[in-house]
């Protein structure tokens, strides 16, 4: 039988998991409310508008290809305004050159625009929220467990 002996200079043992677990909850969970409020924001400032896509820009690099929409719209005030969305897509783009798509723009500034759908506003942080819920729930768990 072959005994196999590790020496780790930390060792966090039961309450620093603990505690670990419950700051990055809570460090999570800060970043995902922040960035939701952002969104929040965003939508609630911005205007809804359709735009049309007017190219995908191809970038190739060694190992993947990726595509991205650019978009030209009318805004409110009659002007059109061209803009790159900020999506990338890689293997092949789901747009094609003439394909309608929501965006939200801000007013005093055309050029910053979100895609108008669920993922693209809120994807992020509610990817943030739950992460700090599930570390909190580890944390929670590890308290009210029995030791071993």
């Amino acid at each position: 039988m072959v005994t196999v002996r590790t020496t780790t200079k930390v060792h966090l043992g039961r309450r620093g998991t603990i505690i670990l677990c419950s700051l990055l909850g809570i460090l999570l969970l800060i970043i995902g409310i922040s960035l939701m409020s952002r969104s929040v924001k965003f939508s609630n400032r911005g205007v809804s508008v359709e735009a049309r896509v007017s190219d995908i820009k191809v970038s190739k690099s060694s190992k993947s290809t990726s595509y991205t929409p650019h978009v030209t719209f009318d805004t409110l005030d009659g002007e059109t305004v061209s803009v790159s969305l900020n999506v990338r897509y890689t293997n092949r783009s789901p747009y094609s050159v003439g394909d309608k798509v929501k965006i939200i723009y801000l007013q005093e500034d055309p050029t910053t625009v979100i895609m108008d759908s669920f993922f693209s506003k809120y994807g992020l942080p509610v990817i943030f929220i739950l992460a700090g819920i599930v570390c909190l729930f580890i944390g929670a768990v590890r308290l009210i467990s029995p030791k071993t």
